[in-house]
């Protein structure tokens, strides 16, 4: 079952993925063609239980979610 949240909701645990370097800037290396597909077999592949959350961060700011 899934784990109680401080905010009282059950969510299933989360793996966080940071994207923060990709986000930044295009390389043009295709970097980000690869990262998106890492993020899209991991969503495919993981155990169901888990969820997938794509996150960023800026200067001086949180992180995001990235979708």
């Amino acid at each position: 079952m899934w784990e109680r949240q401080k905010d009282g909701h059950d969510r299933p645990p989360a793996v966080f993925v940071d994207l923060s370097t990709i986000m930044k800037s295009d390389a043009r290396t295709g970097i980000q063609r690869v990262v998106r597909g890492v993020v899209s077999a991991l969503r495919d592949e993981i155990d169901p239980r888990f969820e997938i959350v794509p996150v960023y961060a800026r200067k001086w700011h949180r992180y995001r979610c990235a979708n």
